[in-house]
């Protein structure tokens, strides 16, 4: 089968967001005393949650990835699904993060932004896992 041109673009939304994660964890790592700490850690969940919009936006898009693989592999389409529905999830933990983040304890903002970044990560691998099944093609790894 050949691989579709989503998939190209799938790998440079991953790069994104694996960016936005690098940007975030540094900000978590940051001494939550400094004055800059929320409003850094604000920052890069933004950016981590204008990452996830585009690649929801391209992924979802009616010629995106996502329908793609409902038409070139129909067995999937409940595993598509899965991660549709965890995109919503991921935006409106990013959204309540955002919104906490200015007044929140730093111990809790940064519990929360680390199951934030692990769900992320663990949906990085189903979909690149779903990538996989579809079309034997691991776009993990690098992105």
């Amino acid at each position: 089968m050949e691989l579709p041109v989503q998939i190209e673009q799938a790998q440079k939304r991953r790069l994104a967001l694996r960016d936005a994660l690098t940007t975030l964890e540094q900000a978590l790592a940051m001494a939550s005393s400094s004055p800059a700490w929320r409003s850094t850690v604000t920052r890069a969940l933004v950016e981590v949650r204008t990452a996830i919009e585009a690649h929801v936006e391209e992924v979802e898009a009616g010629d995106g990835l996502l329908p793609q693989l409902i038409t070139d592999a129909p067995r999937l389409s409940n595993l598509v699904r899965i991660l549709e529905r965890d995109h919503r999830r991921l935006l409106d933990t990013c959204d309540e993060l955002i919104s906490v983040a200015s007044g929140a304890d730093a111990g809790e903002i940064r519990s929360m932004a680390r199951d934030l970044m692990g769900d992320l990560v663990d949906h990085r691998q189903q979909g690149a896992d779903l990538v996989y099944a579809a079309y034997s093609e691991d776009i993990g790894g690098q992105g």
